[in-house]
């Protein structure tokens, strides 16, 4: 006989399996029956509550003492038999996983949304409501510009303070262009490398005012104080190198303009406050939105493969149209409700108090405006959608975890595409790739005049949150008629741009080098030129750089020639805490400021300008004095 679970030979009579320790079937005449015959016992059900399934019978322990035999070609049949077992398994799982996959996806659409518009709907809803959170949760610089805001509307003291400076290297021309530079100025300008101003201004109550320092090649050359009392009219200034005395003029008086009265301060204040009511600014918004979104009912679904900066992907295309009947809809729905909107009349008095309008004539433009907007709504009433000779075509580009990746707007008059703006953000892991198209025609009668500028490239961004990327600007061209056309297709710049993000603002820098092509073509245009001169327009670059953290900036635009800066322009702003506003005391008129002025200091500062390097031939006679 044989084991009927391993197969292994066992003598007649035996129990046991030597071999697994199985125990041995014995063949009865009730297991031959045939199963009709065989009695059926009902299954326990294991679903009920305490009840538990029986626990498998356990085969007797094999003697320790026993070491039987294994058959040949039977030692890894069990091991055969698992991996069998494991591997269909998975087999299974994985089609299974594939199958349910594909059915989720083909079947998520309609399973969540009634119909295209539902999604399209939700979806801008969406995309608006994340670009508030945006904003209201703004950080760095935002977020400050936001709390200066908040404290002046508190009669809280704001200062802040800031530094230009324009930088120039004549190191980066040729002794050409220095000559003939020098030739058209008619002096030599290598003593110069530099000037700017520090400006600070502070606000508190009805004072406005600061200081301002003016240097020449990284030395001060003068400084002055400010100080302007809006509710007086009076303005101060102070000049320490020239006098100690403090000048109290009134620009009204003088005729220079006239200050702003107490009503209209407040009305400026109210205004600001206004747009700066994040919750009432919200409001209109996420209600207009609404009206216009919900009623963009034509929408087709599809999808549409994208590529930009050499990526693609095959996305969901929610195609919306927007002829004269929904423009009409948009129109009336957002009148009708304006109408009776306590938020926009509080936004529109604010404007027109603003605007320098008092109560009284605010009124009276608000009774105008509600009878215009009726009557322009009983127009709609009566016109005919197929009056409206436009139309616009919007297809919004959504990824799979709905996040709208990209738009083609085109706006058509009769058939013909007059406008079309789109951009498309295709993004493969951490690699992303941008393409960008503005596109305008502006031919007639058969004659063909099309522009497009088109932005396209490609970039990653790190983990860290750092940004890189490197795109080209086209110019396209079409223009003559449809039997004699011209194309035309020229690469502006290359622009390259790394940055990073932080939590309290980010860094950033943006470089332009024009292309060959375009620079030619610019040279040719200006005409006859000194060789220098092209040399020089042939070479130049820009770079465009910058950090903007904790309410501070700190920005430079440099402009290159080859790899030599030749001249930069920069600008920091930061805020400023200890600063002292008050009137000043024993403030003179400008006649006794002047004849009390030490003309002796006047001659310090034109020395200093001497110092810094200003040649003392352009202070004429006065320099030759000196």
């Amino acid at each position: 006989m044989f084991c009927t679970k391993c197969g292994a030979q066992m003598a007649d009579g035996q129990r046991f399996c030597s071999n697994c320790g199985a125990p041995v079937e014995v063949f009865t005449a009730e297991a031959a029956k045939p199963e009709s015959e065989v009695k059926q016992e009902p299954t326990p059900s294991f679903t009920d509550a305490g009840v538990q399934p029986p626990e498998p019978p356990v085969p007797p322990t094999e003697p320790k003492n026993r070491k039987p035999e294994k058959p040949k070609g039977k030692a890894k049949g069990w091991i055969i038999g698992i991996l069998a077992v494991i591997l269909t398994a998975a087999a299974a799982l994985a089609v299974f996983r594939w199958h349910a996959v594909t059915a989720f996806a083909e079947n998520f659409f309609a399973r969540t949304f009634s119909a295209p518009e539902e999604y399209y709907q939700r979806l801008e809803n969406s995309n608006i409501q994340r670009g508030l959170d945006a904003v209201n949760a703004g950080e760095g610089v935002f977020a400050a510009y936001r709390e200066a805001s908040e404290t002046r509307a508190k009669n809280k003291p704001v200062f802040a303070e800031e530094k230009l400076q324009f930088n120039f290297d004549e190191s980066a021309l040729s002794d050409e262009i220095l000559d003939l530079i020098e030739d058209e100025v008619g002096m030599d300008v290598s003593w110069f490398h530099n000037f700017g101003m520090y400006l600070s201004v502070g606000m508190e109550d009805d004072l406005i005012g600061g200081s301002l320092t003016a240097f020449l090649n990284d030395k001060d050359i003068i400084d002055a104080d400010y100080t302007v009392d809006i509710a007086a009219g009076d303005a101060y200034f102070s000049v320490p190198k020239l006098s100690d005395q403090t000048m109290k003029i009134n620009p009204q008086e003088m005729g220079a303009y006239d200050m702003p009265s107490t009503s209209q301060r407040a009305a400026a204040q109210e205004l600001a406050e206004t747009l700066m009511d994040r919750k009432l600014m919200t409001t209109l918004i996420d209600r207009y939105s609404e009206i216009v979104i919900g009623d963009l009912t034509k929408v087709e679904k599809g999808t549409q493969e994208l590529t930009a900066g050499g990526l693609s992907g095959r996305y969901t295309a929610l195609e919306v149209k927007i002829d004269g009947k929904v423009m009409l809809r948009i129109a009336k729905d957002v009148l009708k409700k304006a109408q009776n909107d306590a938020e926009v009349e509080t936004l529109v008095r604010a404007y027109l108090k603003g605007m320098g309008l008092d109560e009284a004539a605010v009124d009276q433009y608000m009774d105008q405006l509600l009878d215009e907007m009726a009557s322009e709504l009983a127009e709609l009433e009566e016109t005919d959608p197929k009056e409206i000779n436009q139309s616009i075509l919007m297809t919004v580009y959504v990824d799979g975890q709905g996040r709208i990746i990209g738009r083609d707007i085109k706006v058509r008059e009769d058939k013909d595409v007059i406008t079309e703006v789109s951009y498309a953000v295709v993004l493969k892991g951490l690699n992303y790739g941008v393409h960008m198209e503005v596109y305008v025609n502006r031919g007639w009668d058969g004659y063909r005049d099309d522009k497009t500028l088109v932005l396209d490239g490609s970039g990653k961004v790190s983990l860290n949150k750092e940004i890189t990327g490197s795109f080209d600007l086209h110019y396209k061209t079409w223009y003559g008629s449809k039997d004699d056309e011209t194309k035309n297709d020229m690469k502006l710049l290359k622009i390259d741009l790394e940055a990073a993000v932080t939590k309290t603002g980010f860094t950033y820098e943006i470089s332009a080098t024009p292309n060959k092509e375009m620079l030619n073509r610019l040279v040719e245009k200006i005409g006859e030129m000194p060789e220098g001169v092209e040399d020089l327009l042939r070479s130049l670059s820009g770079i465009c750089s910058g950090e903007i953290k904790n309410g501070s900036s700190s920005e430079t635009l440099t402009l290159k020639t080859g790899k030599k800066e030749l001249a930069s322009l920069s600008m920091d702003i930061y805020r400023v805490e200890d600063f002292d506003l008050r009137v000043p005391a024993d403030a003179v008129d400008p006649d006794t400021w002047a004849d009390g002025m030490d003309y002796s200091k006047l001659q310090g500062i034109l020395k200093d300008l001497m110092d810094a390097g200003l040649p003392a031939s352009v202070l004429g006679d006065i320099g030759d004095y000196l």
